[in-house]
């Protein structure tokens, strides 16, 4: 998809537990209506999230399969290669079902985003 002019295209691909190692890794079918806030996030799969914006268009694309291949992983980068397909809708149309397949590379910057340990307070 090439987004040019007014648009924007926001991927992202999350997981449980530490930073994987380099191997080949399952990005699994998620449903958008299931989706809870306090869900658990599986530790040996990548779930996908793909958010496109083509003007005042806003489309929500999640995962239906695929795999994710990781070339390098320190605690300083994050690298390789990803495909899947992908369900989303058009967010003024949210019943009427899109299919693409999403595949590409990555270079990125490993970033732990787990909730903080909780502090005791000191009375």
């Amino acid at each position: 998809m090439n987004v040019t002019g007014d648009g924007s295209v926001s991927l992202n691909f999350a997981k449980g537990g530490d930073q994987p190692g380099t191997g080949t890794f399952d990005i699994i079918d998620i449903d958008w209506e299931d989706l809870e806030d306090d869900m658990l996030l599986p530790e040996d799969e990548f779930l996908g999230l793909l958010l496109v914006t083509l003007g005042a268009e806003m489309y929500y694309f999640f995962s239906d399969g695929g795999t994710i291949e990781i070339n390098e992983s320190t605690t300083e980068t994050f690298a390789g290669s990803f495909n899947y397909t992908s369900t989303g809708f058009l967010f003024t149309q949210p019943m009427e079902d899109i299919e693409i397949e999403v595949e590409g590379i990555f270079s990125a910057i490993y970033e732990d985003v787990s909730p903080p340990e909780p502090k005791a307070a000191a009375f």
